[in-house]
């Protein structure tokens, strides 16, 4: 049976002040352009795979604009089926009306879909769990939407560079004995992201808004490499501090294998989550690509705030993956 389609209509009607008068937002009457295929992010899918985030977006022609409302229709489908071009048509019509009009696709899908027929036989946390990811790839493409430019994707950034600077003369200051906390200040470490935003995103004392935080954009491990090696042919520095809010499980994870293919000698350290996927194989692995060094937020000993918080993580989780750590070598700190 082929599930019915729900929109939700999103106006942003703050930009309707500006609009000229004579334009009823009605009548068909103008030319209509059409960008397709716009990737304005990527997440993770309940499976873990990662997925590109497309919303397709129509604009009328000839109305002599410059700001102009805009309609964000999302397709419906019970969160496991439905597509954003199931909606072309009807942002066509909007858009020849003189609104902007955006059709988005999101996340679908989650365990059990297929499995136990009727959807009121599905799990309700997966149900749930699946409308919480819509409801941030919703949210994404409304920010996306909303800037003045286009983000450039972080594949793309290009690589930092510190040419000029006169790197042999800047200090470097021991102003603690404890190993870890000399990091920040003892030696020099080029600066690199392994993703812009944070892929979590849920902490209810965190800003999500803030686009170095809820505009989650990775590179493949390959592109991070090629950074690392072009930075250190320019700086013959070879130590690396990654600045992530939350650098991702699987991003380092492959970070460390093209490390270890290319067999490039280098020392990192960054911050990350305490997640459960930090199995001590994995920081083993970790170790063996440089890693010297981690550190994450814990906030508080305390699993009823934790989850309040809605960190994702109890004591006990956190107390094994720094004991993975640590039997790997590599030095935790956690900030409380």
């Amino acid at each position: 049976m082929r599930p019915t389609t729900t929109l939700v209509l999103l106006a942003t009607a703050s930009l309707l002040q500006a609009q000229d008068c004579s334009i009823d937002f009605l009548t068909p009457q103008f030319g209509v352009q059409q960008e397709m295929d716009l990737a304005y992010g990527t997440q993770e899918r309940f499976n873990g795979q990662q997925e590109v985030l497309r919303l397709n977006l129509f604009k009328p022609v000839g109305d002599g604009q410059t700001e102009r409302p805009l309609i964000v229709l999302v397709h419906g489908g019970g969160f496991f089926d439905g597509h954003r071009d199931h909606l072309n048509a009807l942002c066509t019509d909007l858009a020849a009306q003189g609104w902007v009009a955006a059709t988005v696709g999101y996340r679908l899908d989650f365990y059990g879909t297929w499995l136990l027929g009727s959807p009121w036989a599905y799990d309700p946390a997966e149900v749930i769990r699946a409308a919480y990811r819509a409801q941030q790839d919703v949210r994404g493409a409304v920010r996306y939407l909303n800037l003045a430019e286009p983000d450039i994707p972080f594949a793309e950034v290009g690589t930092p560079t510190w040419d000029g600077l006169p790197l042999d003369r800047y200090l470097s200051l021991l102003d603690m004995l404890n190993p870890m906390h000399r990091l920040w200040s003892d030696g020099r470490w080029n600066k690199l992201t392994v993703a812009h935003g944070c892929y979590w995103k849920q902490c209810s004392f965190c800003d999500v808004d803030l686009d170095y935080i809820g505009r989650f954009d990775a590179a493949t491990a390959e592109t991070l490499v090629d950074r690392i090696e072009a930075v250190v042919a320019e700086t013959g520095q070879t130590g690396f501090h990654f600045v992530d809010e939350a650098a991702p499980p699987k991003s380092l994870k492959a970070l460390a294998a093209e490390l270890q293919r290319r067999r490039l000698a280098v020392s990192w350290w960054g911050n990350v989550r305490f997640e459960k996927t930090f199995t001590p194989p994995l920081c083993e692995q970790l170790a063996d690509s440089g890693c010297i060094a981690i550190s994450g937020g814990l906030e508080v000993a305390s699993d009823r705030l934790l989850a309040l918080m809605k960190k994702g993580v109890t004591v006990d989780q956190a107390a094994r993956v720094t004991k993975a750590f640590s039997d790997a070598g590599i030095l935790v700190h956690a900030y409380l």
